[in-house]
């Protein structure tokens, strides 16, 4: 959907968030991080050519068997 590889992508920043849009995702994943879910946020991210693609996001917080949030 995106264009990039998995080997692209796995373990580096995240290229789907344009430029303009970092200060919302870092604002949703902090939510999450502090233990908040949510659901069918829309948003703007890009494709590997450039081009913008519209996409519902959804998420929750993971938890370690200590009861921990984990952060990725």
């Amino acid at each position: 959907m995106f264009g990039w590889s998995e080997k692209e992508v796995v373990g580096k920043p995240l290229p789907i968030v344009p430029e303009e849009k970092q200060g919302e995702f870092h604002t949703l994943q902090n939510t999450t991080l502090k233990g908040t879910s949510f659901t069918d946020k829309d948003a703007v991210r890009q494709r590997k050519d450039g081009s913008p693609i519209n996409v519902s996001i959804s998420a929750a917080p993971l938890y370690s068997t200590a009861g921990d949030i984990e952060s990725i």
